[in-house]
């Protein structure tokens, strides 16, 4: 809003009325009031209106006629405005209009004001106010554009809310409760262990969600926030961090020992079902907890610190809590120094393929290998997997290296098809050894859950197949049990898709998940891999021993091959011979090695 031009009128002629109306402003003046969303009005210098626009007219529901020569003060509540912003708006009854008229015209605009004003039904408007002095002595008035802000504002707030609060539980937002968390570590920065967090996050909480519907995953959250704030303190604090994860503040003497109890009694309530959807639903929770002595110097830290000690929880099998301390850090910190590590391995080329062949147990010879990545870290050497796999796993890096393992393992297989010496890739070993895949040899990769969820995972196969022009038939694809249960219904989908392309499936560590038989049958696999758990003792334990013949009759049954992972003696393979396996790896036919160093077992 700024002083219009033509603001200063002329002079009135003899005989004129005491006060000054816009028809005799300049034609531009009187077009810039008509037009304008903003209401206009003049005071004298007695404090009376002396016009009042059109627009004021519709604002305040009063008529021209009614508030013409009126003091202005009638815009002005009558009691103390209820405040409609968290800006503490001014009093239009304190309206320095006397102090404009002794300034003149030549004085500056006003700055922007907020000033609470009331309708003729006494109905509070937040407005925004510019004023201004026109005309010179005796005419000297004061001009008001007014704008109606109350509905920006109310807009405002509401986002405000938004932001700060939950609108599904209406629990406080992350952001809220950094904010609180920030503060409470600055009130007891001189008494350490005084603040703890929880951090609570939800088991399965997906597995809910796609059995019964996120409309059911939605009212378990609102119910299970209900249940968090029905067991801390009054002066806890609740909040929601995002997804099926919680946090809880707690502050104190003893914040560590009251967040343990809270934890143990979390783990108490919630294993009482939860009425969802009409049915009885449980859940149970992983939980991290720090306090501000584990030197977390600020909120994000604390929460970090909570974070890494739930997904101990979480590895430790969940429906538990677990306690940030100095070994949990020094664990994080070689995490996170691996997971950086990790991030360049790809680019450095310090990845490699190693190759375990399997064998069939009736001819003895090798019939597949096994590609398995490895990682030639410069100071740590080479690396084993379990090393560093969940690690990938945790961040995702697991696509792109599993894609990389999948296109070397095909173009290896492909160099020792053609026999030649030629790199395709300064990582692809190419020396050719006594097993020949073109005569049906097969090359098995493992696919992490990771992949499988992975939208691009079948274009990214078909891909390395077409790259390596290796017969898709010569690709054996293994999922483990575990991840094809974690979701059966999504598996399925992607697993019909990879087997469109040609390719063989395998269910890799059988016997270790909680595979339902129907959807056993139902998975487009070819191949059944017995995990060695219960290969290493066969001939010990004939628990074990049983478990493996009934997989093998069942695998059988569905028409699977079978194939016994981990097999290290003799003894083992020749049970495994008389209980009708297929195949067998392990550390009797060879350990996992390059390509160029690969036994040659046709005759061993």
């Amino acid at each position: 809003m700024t002083k219009p031009k033509g603001g200063t009128p002329s002079k009135p002629s003899t005989g004129s009325s005491e006060h000054v109306t816009i028809l005799e402003r300049s034609d531009e003046f009187i077009r810039a009031v008509a037009a304008s969303l903003d209401a206009y009005l003049e005071i004298d210098k007695d404090g009376k209106i002396c016009e009042f626009s059109r627009r004021a007219e519709q604002l305040f529901f009063r008529d021209r006629s009614e508030v013409m020569g009126r003091e202005f003060s009638i815009f002005a509540p009558i009691d103390e405005p209820n405040s409609q912003s968290n800006i503490e708006s001014e009093s239009f009854a304190n309206f320095e209009w006397q102090r404009l008229i002794e300034m003149g015209p030549r004085g500056p605009i006003s700055p922007v004001k907020e000033y609470v004003l009331v309708d003729s039904q006494n109905k509070e408007i937040l407005c925004e106010v510019v004023s201004f002095v026109v005309a010179d002595d005796p005419n000297c008035r004061v001009a008001l554009w007014i704008r109606d802000i109350s509905d920006v504002r109310r807009n405002e707030e509401a986002l405000a809310a938004s932001f700060l609060h939950d609108p599904l539980t209406n629990l406080p937002s992350r952001t809220m409760f950094t904010y609180q968390l920030s503060y409470a570590l600055v009130r007891h920065q001189d008494a350490p262990g005084r603040v703890a967090i929880l951090l609570c996050d939800v088991d399965r909480f997906k597995g809910l969600n796609d059995s019964l519907g996120h409309d059911a995953g939605d009212e378990a959250l609102v119910a299970l926030a209900e249940r968090l704030k029905s067991i801390v303190r009054p002066k806890d604090v609740v909040a929601r961090f995002g997804g099926d994860e919680f946090l809880i503040l707690c502050e104190g003497p003893l914040a560590g020992a009251t967040a343990t109890h809270l934890a143990k009694r979390i783990s108490e309530v919630l294993a009482q079902p939860m009425a969802v959807k009409d049915q009885d639903v449980y859940a149970s929770v992983s939980i991290g907890i720090a306090t501000s002595s584990t030197n977390a110097v600020d909120a994000v830290a604390l929460i970090s610190n909570a974070d890494s000690a739930m997904y101990l929880a979480k590895r430790r099998g969940g429906n538990r809590f677990a306690m940030f301390n100095d070994s949990l850090r020094t664990e994080v910190v070689t995490r996170t120094s691996l997971e950086n590590s990790l991030h360049r391995a790809l680019e450095r080329d310090e990845l490699v393929v190693y190759f375990q062949p399997v064998v069939n147990l009736s001819s003895l010879r090798v019939v597949g290998v096994e590609a398995l990545v490895r990682w030639n870290h410069p100071d740590q050497g080479l690396m084993a997997p379990d090393t560093f796999i969940p690690t990938a796993e945790e961040t995702g890096l697991i696509v792109p290296i599993g894609a990389w393992v999948l296109n070397c393992a095909c173009q290896t297989m492909e160099t020792w098809k053609q026999g030649s010496n030629e790199r395709q890739d300064d990582r692809i070993p190419c020396e050719p050894f006594a097993y020949t895949p073109g005569n049906g040899g097969l090359v098995e990769v493992n696919l992490s859950g990771r992949q499988i969820g992975d939208p691009d995972i079948v274009a990214t196969v078909a891909e390395a197949i077409s790259k390596s022009s290796l017969s898709p038939d010569q690709l054996v694809l293994e999922i483990t049990e575990s991840t094809l249960m974690d979701d059966p219904e999504a598996a399925l989908s992607v697993l019909e898709d990879l087997k469109s392309l040609g390719v063989k499936l395998a269910v890799d560590d059988f016997g270790t998940g909680f595979s339902s038989l129907a959807y056993l049958h139902k998975f487009p696999i070819d191949v059944l891999k017995i995990d060695k758990s219960f290969v290493m003792e066969m001939g010990n334990r004939e628990e074990d021993t049983a478990i493996v013949r009934a997989v093998i009759d069942l695998g059988h049954t569905l028409g699977l091959e079978i194939v016994a992972e981990g097999v290290e003696s003799s003894n083992q393979m020749e049970i495994l011979q008389a209980l009708g396996c297929d195949m067998a790896q392990g550390y009797l036919f060879s350990h996992p090695l390059p390509a160029a160093s690969l036994l040659v077992l046709e005759n061993s």
